[in-house]
């Protein structure tokens, strides 16, 4: 028998860019999240007992909320912290595991485009402005906001500023080289106003949430909207991020099995070089495709050719069809809707010899049938105790294997 019940999707049009704290008080004036909600979270980080403090304001019109905070002492400001110094604080912090966790992977995510950005060891990467503690705030409730209040998320283009701007290294441009770095993938449009629209933080969640951008196409029943105003002020557009939970149709369980319904896009290139289609693929995956396989192939003549197939979410095919067209030198694809049947899957964390890593379980109803290591945590335990990638994987299995006796 099949079940099916609605789930909430998360559409963020953002019309003046986005900040860390756009993106709470957003969820503020929705009432997705409340203010003592929000106090309670962040006071766990263990920087004192945290207000989160939201007014009302106008923007070019629009009545929205602006967020700030208040509760640490004057001897913990500092907008100068080393990443490890970040980690460790938000390790030994008292946040909630999923909270934690998603707070870390944003930051890393940042240190990484940093790092190459200047060209320095991930372990040297020090923050400026992100180091303050009302950053690592908007952080933390960014991730408080992803893990509670949505299944899925999209986004309109994102609008970018123009000019030079001051930052703590020197002049830059409006937006930052790691905002641009973040932001590969997704569909930017000129703003023409001066300033810097999307700022790390903000570049980051959206990385985070795996967006595919622009346009929303979503069949669901419009609940809530908020808006989250920014500091600045422009004349000719509302600095604000607006954010709209829709309720949609989730996907199926049908005996045991999640069923759902995805768009595959496939052509036959023979004219494209390993090198191209790897780039490709790259930007297809950045950009929200579900996943991208090649397939060696004969085509007519007899000469050697690659199939490419891609999945993605139906709303998001005319998105990945025109980064194909863009980044491949196929004159047509062919489109059909497929039927997926997946295992049920949940997240989990094990503790071994080399530290914590997290595990992928597959489940048929109740039962755990699959356990798979997540390579990222795999690959940096290896990286930090050099050892090898499959020494780190095999512990991680075995401490997965005790704990939930597969």
């Amino acid at each position: 028998m099949n079940t099916s019940h609605s789930t909430s999707h998360i559409h963020l049009d953002l019309v003046g860019g986005l900040a860390g704290d756009m993106f709470i008080a957003a969820f503020l004036h929705a009432g997705l999240v409340t203010e003592d909600e929000l106090s309670e979270v962040l006071s766990k980080v263990g920087i004192g007992t945290i207000k989160v403090l939201s007014s009302s304001v106008m923007r070019y019109g629009i009545e929205s909320t602006h967020v700030s905070f208040m509760g640490w002492s004057a001897e913990q400001e500092s907008d100068h912290r080393h990443l490890s110094e970040i980690q460790e604080m938000l390790r030994q912090s008292e946040l909630p595991d999923n909270v934690r966790d998603r707070a870390l992977s944003m930051f890393l995510k940042l240190g990484e485009v940093e790092s190459k950005t200047h060209n320095i060891p991930l372990e040297t990467v020090h923050f400026h402005e992100i180091g303050a503690i009302d950053s690592i705030l908007d952080f933390v409730g960014a991730a408080y906001i992803i893990e509670t209040c949505a299944s899925s998320w999209s986004a309109s283009r994102v609008p970018v500023g123009e000019g030079i701007v001051e930052m703590s290294h020197g002049p830059m441009p409006a937006m930052a080289p790691a905002t641009a770095k973040l932001l590969e993938g997704f569909v930017l449009e000129p703003s023409g106003l001066n300033g810097e629209l999307v700022t790390p933080t903000g570049a980051t969640i959206l990385k985070e949430l795996g967006l595919s951008t622009p346009g929303l196409s979503v069949s669901g029943v419009l609940r809530e909207e908020g808006f989250g105003a920014g500091t600045r002020e422009y004349e000719r557009r509302a600095n604000v991020v607006r954010i709209a939970r829709y309720e949609v149709a989730s996907v199926q369980k049908n005996h045991d099995f999640l069923a759902d319904t995805v768009t595959r896009l496939e052509a036959d290139l023979d004219d494209m070089t390993a090198e191209a289609l790897a780039f490709a693929e790259d930007i297809l995956l950045k950009s929200g495709a579900i996943d991208v396989v090649r397939v060696a192939t004969t085509m007519k003549k007899g000469r050697v050719g690659t199939r490419l197939s891609v999945l993605c979410r139906p709303e998001d095919s005319k998105t990945i069809a025109g980064l194909i067209f863009k980044h491949t030198s196929t004159f047509g694809l062919r489109v059909e809707e497929v039927r997926r049947w997946m295992l049920d899957r949940r997240q989990e964390e094990v503790e071994t010899l080399y530290g914590v890593a997290h595990v992928k379980l597959g489940l048929l109803g109740d039962e755990i049938v699959r356990c798979t290591p997540e390579y990222e945590d795999c690959a940096e335990l290896a990286r930090e105790h050099q050892v090898s990638l499959k020494v780190v994987m095999d512990a991680v299995m075995a401490a997965a294997n005790a704990k939930f006796s597969l």
